[in-house]
């Protein structure tokens, strides 16, 4: 019997990456229509902090599990938003 875990791992990759991405669309749409503008920075850090411990996880898991497809997909679109997030970041800093 052929072992499994490359195989889970690199699910649970994709799977915590997409959901990383849709915590990310929660995190921009959420606080601005629901959220109280008291508690808007808390949340959205909050949100911010839960998108990061996502992506980290699917690029663990990516790395765990690239001998699967989707632990390749998983860890492609981990590393594709961490490029965009240091993007960003350095142009914010910049200017």
């Amino acid at each position: 019997m052929a072992d499994q875990s490359g195989s889970k791992a690199g699910i649970s990759s994709l799977l915590t990456s997409i959901f990383g991405l849709v915590l990310l669309a929660v995190l921009i749409a959420v606080p601005r229509v629901v959220v109280p503008n008291d508690y808007q920075a808390w949340v959205g850090a909050i949100l911010a902090l839960g998108f990061l411990a996502l992506e980290i996880l699917a690029l663990v898991l990516g790395i765990a599990g690239r001998k699967s497809l989707a632990g390749k997909v998983g860890l492609v679109l981990s590393a594709i938003v961490f490029g965009i997030l240091i993007i960003i970041s350095s142009l914010v800093l910049l200017f």
